[in-house]
């Protein structure tokens, strides 16, 4: 039987909220495509700029290479894929804080969908019995460590990431991935949305920094 570690979350993300901007319907009107336009059709490997966007560095088939070239250009590089969940499509970055969002992810409720309230942080990459699991509510932030797996048919994967200390793995598309430019630059960043099911938030626009 798994052991649940039910653990005390006191780190909230520390975060300035920018103006969003909602429509009539509720949702957001600036487009995350219009906002952070994607340079390849494929892995896009890219720098962050000094205003926030992505220059394209180049284009790859294969996320395992993508990731090595990634590598290969320092602190301010992502990699990005079209099929992500997140605003900004960053699927792995060389640093930077994880910032949760469980809502991604909904379970079926009578005719309705709701969304998980907390996301899942277990032990090991793969589940097996006896693991330490902990889990954490959305908005909160996280020391991203690491994509091990990319699904490119629907945005899922898996990442390590640390929160208060406990090292594990998670959901990328439970996740937006922040890279340190932004928290360093103080530059605002497009978070959140694309959930599934109830409630629905729109994306909303931060100034992320690290507590």
């Amino acid at each position: 039987m798994k052991q649940i570690w039910k653990m005390a979350l006191a780190l909230a993300m520390a975060v300035t909220l920018v103006q969003g901007y909602p429509s009539a319907n509720g949702k957001i009107d600036v487009k995350a495509d219009e906002t952070y336009p994607m340079g390849c059709g494929n892995f896009e490997v890219a720098y962050v700029t000094d205003n926030g966007g992505f220059s394209t560095i180049g284009c790859y088939n294969d996320f395992t290479q993508a990731k090595n070239e990634m590598y290969a250009h320092g602190n301010d590089a992502v990699v990005r894929h079209s099929s992500s969940k997140s605003p900004t499509k960053i699927i792995a970055m060389t640093s930077g804080v994880a910032a949760s969002y469980s809502y991604r992810r909904g379970y079926a409720d009578g005719s309705s969908r709701r969304a998980y309230a907390t996301m899942d942080i277990t032990q090991y990459l793969s589940t097996t019995t006896n693991e330490k699991i902990t889990y954490v509510t959305s908005h909160r932030e996280m020391i991203y460590k690491g994509t091990y797996s990319y699904n490119t048919g629907n945005g899922s994967g898996r990442i390590a990431v640390n929160l208060t200390g406990f090292d594990g793995y998670t959901n990328l598309d439970q996740v937006d991935l922040i890279p340190t430019k932004f928290l360093t630059n103080n530059m605002r960043i497009l978070l959140g949305g694309n959930n599934d099911g109830s409630p629905w938030e729109s994306p909303v626009w931060v100034r992320p920094r690290q507590s």
